[in-house]
Parts: structure tokens; C-alpha cells; sequence
């Protein structure tokens, strides 16, 4: 894995063209103004097991927002593999899922960031982002 001169944040969500607006519209933006490199799988090259490479980014993140819109268990498990390591982890639920009480039980007692729209999440999620990753520095300077 090259040295990264950003922090990065790994993003666990669907692949699927309904999430499309999320990623692009609201969560890479969000990442990209806080002078983070984004990591989404399907948007950088690799070589080898695709599980490795999840693994190997998971293992490099400051930081892993997953959406978990559609309760996809691919971003179950990548979220689930960030808890074992210990890495913070950013839930995203939009107000329909929520609503639905679909979430799993594990995750329901998790603090996540509920939403009505991208563009409602685009305007609160840097800030989310940013005391996150200022928690973090703080913490790493003990």
C-alpha cells in the first residue's frame, strides 16, 4: 500500500446506483473538506483478493463511515472487521431505514447520523467528520 499524505477514511456502502448522489454529493465532499483521501473500493485500483484489499485499507483508516442504507451485509462485515480493530467508525442511516426498524441489534445501540436527504447530510457531515478527526489528533498527541 503507497504512503497516503492524507488521513484516509475508508466507506463501506452499496454499491448501487441509488446511493450514487450519497457518495458523490455529500460523503466524498464531506471527506475531501476535511483534507482526507476518500477511499471507496470501486473508485481505486488494486491487484490481488478483493477481501485483502478491504482488509489492508480498513487496517490504514483513521476513520470508516459506513452507510447502512439497505442493510448490506458486505458493509456489515467491513464495519464489523473495523470494530475488531479498534478503528472509530461513522454510521449513516437515512430516516426510512430507520424508521423501518430493520437495523440490527448490535447497531441500533450505536450512536449513527440520521438523515432526510444527501443534501441535508451533505450540510451537517464535514463538521461530523472534522470532530471525529480532531478527537483523534487529540488523542494521538497524548
Amino acid at each position: 500500500l503507497p504512503l497516503m499524505s492524507q488521513p484516509s477514511i475508508f466507506v463501506a456502502m452499496p454499491f448501487a446506483d441509488h446511493y450514487n448522489a450519497l457518495y458523490t454529493d455529500c460523503i466524498r465532499p464531506a471527506i475531501k473538506l476535511n483534507h482526507c483521501q476518500c477511499i471507496r473500493l470501486d473508485q481505486v485500483s488494486y491487484t490481488g483478493d478483493v477481501l485483502d484489499t478491504i482488509k489492508t485499507r480498513i487496517k490504514a483508516a483513521e476513520l470508516v463511515i459506513g452507510v447502512l442504507d439497505g442493510l448490506n451485509p458486505n458493509v456489515f462485515l467491513e464495519i464489523g472487521y473495523a470494530w475488531g480493530l479498534g478503528i472509530p467508525t461513522m454510521l449513516l442511516v437515512s430516516n426510512d431505514q430507520a424508521r423501518s426498524s430493520t437495523l440490527p441489534f448490535d447497531v441500533r445501540g450505536q450512536r449513527y447520523i440520521p438523515y432526510e436527504t444527501p443534501l441535508e447530510l451533505a450540510e451537517r457531515l464535514p463538521a461530523e467528520i472534522r470532530g471525529i478527526m480532531d478527537q483523534l489528533t487529540r488523542g494521538k498527541s497524548r
